[in-house]
């Protein structure tokens, strides 16, 4: 727990200052255009708030096929731990997240830990950082087969997967056009931002992670289409900048239609029916709309006034300060506290002290985006995490915040008076009309 957070502290500012020089470079070769959605890069890096946060607190993934186990029973080769093991680690490991990444394109259970991931209508290195706040099962283990036939040794892994997946983070821009050659080795930004748009041209294509044979030999490789632009997001967009109504929206949907159909084989069939599918007697008397032109849909905004988006950027901001220093602290925040509340994947104890300060920045997180929704008790949310943040800081930490003071000369005083300015800046911002895009039909 203690090691990933301390990784993070370097992954975050490294992510942070690309995501920066990316909006300038937007701003200078696209002036004034429709390339970058304040609310959209708040909801995008919130919701890596929470991805993170679960991560490192050992909630993440559940292998239902785990890669030990596989390496035990199928084992025939040993290839140690020499550096091509390592080579031959980053092949395997693309070659079943193309599997995996097609899978969760192709099954409606799966699609539920991804659709986040696509939900922004926006390519940007944000967008990148949409993942999942709660607890994935996968059966990724099943796709490892050849790594552990090869026996690659799961020290390997543990080493490459993290630079495999922060490796799928720079192509997330449109800034980058064609590369050449490299389309041919690589997936590069101008191949993924096909896989991302909802364009029936481009729909369920590009699957690869970082090497792009993967699409070529199994038939999923789509080039741009001259005249024909990506447009982004998910064909039954979620219409809310709240990360965890988009995580779980269509879960919900599967679940209602579960217990609507009259049919008890569709009960249990739909969780694992191909992406889309809906019972037909629900489909027939709930309908739901998709979008069918997407070149005059109209995407989704809350018309925030300058006010607003610098409040909602000063909400982000705070919440990133406090999740650095809570990684910076973990250790003495999670020995300070008084007792032990559960252990989690790796059998590291968490603490009450750790539980609430976790638990306070997703509440946050919540709070603050039903606000820039113009959800009216998003007022009242942001009220009562001041409250909790409040208690945290007086009644938990006797002022001290986990000894913030000694990292940041009176950052004790901001926090006390950003917490004041949030509750009551929401209950401002929500006292307001605004405008607030419509959902669409029928949903």
């Amino acid at each position: 727990m203690e090691l990933y957070a301390s990784a993070l502290l370097y992954a975050i500012p490294f992510f942070t200052l690309l995501i920066i020089i990316e909006l300038i470079g937007g701003r200078i070769k696209n002036g004034n255009s429709k390339f970058f959605s304040n609310f959209d890069t708040i909801s995008s890096l919130s919701s890596g708030f929470t991805n993170t946060l679960r991560d490192v607190i050992g909630l993440g993934v559940l292998s239902l096929i785990a890669y030990p186990f596989v390496l035990k029973h199928l084992n025939i080769f040993n290839v140690g731990n020499h550096w091509y093991a390592y080579v031959l680690a980053a092949i395997c490991l693309d070659f079943a997240g193309y599997w995996m990444h097609r899978v969760m394109h192709g099954v409606n259970y799966f699609w539920n830990s991804h659709v986040i991931h696509h939900s922004s209508e926006r390519y940007t290195l944000g967008c990148a950082l949409r993942q999942s706040f709660t607890p994935e099962i996968t059966i990724y283990g099943l796709f490892l087969i050849p790594a552990a036939i090869l026996g690659i040794p799961v020290e390997v892994f543990a080493l490459v997967v993290p630079i495999h997946l922060f490796a799928q983070f720079w192509y997330h821009t449109e800034l980058i056009g064609n590369l050449g050659f490299i389309e041919w080795i690589l997936v590069t930004p101008q191949q993924h931002s096909i896989h991302h748009a909802i364009n029936k041209e481009y729909l369920d294509k590009n699957f690869s992670q970082i090497f792009s044979i993967w699409d070529r030999l199994f038939g999923t490789y789509q080039p741009l289409i001259e005249g024909v632009k990506p447009v982004y997001g998910v064909t039954r967009p979620p219409r809310t900048w709240n990360p965890f109504k988009i995580g779980l929206y269509h879960l919900w949907q599967l679940t209602k239609d579960a217990w609507r159909t009259k049919s008890w084989s569709d009960k249990f069939t739909i969780w694992f029916r191909p992406l889309g599918w809906r019972p037909k007697d629900v489909e027939e008397q709930y309908p739901l709309a998709k979008i069918e032109d997407v070149y005059t849909y109209k995407e989704y905004t809350t018309e925030p006034s300058l006010f607003f988006t610098v409040w909602a950027w000063i909400q982000l901001v705070t919440t990133l300060l406090l999740l650095t220093f809570l990684f910076y602290q973990i250790g003495f925040i999670n020995k300070s506290s008084s007792e032990l509340l559960l252990a989690n994947k790796n059998g590291e104890m968490i603490g009450y002290n750790l539980a609430l300060y976790v638990g306070y920045i997703l509440f946050n997180i919540y709070a603050y985006t039903s606000v820039m929704d113009r959800e009216k008790v998003g007022g009242v949310l942001m009220t009562v995490s001041s409250a909790v943040g409040y208690y945290i800081l007086f009644g938990i930490t006797k002022g001290t915040w986990f000894n913030l003071n000694d990292i940041i000369p009176f950052g004790t005083v901001l926090l006390t008076a950003i917490f004041a300015f949030s509750g009551i800046g929401a209950l401002f911002i929500t006292s307001k009309k605004g405008d607030k895009s419509p959902a669409i039909a029928n949903r």
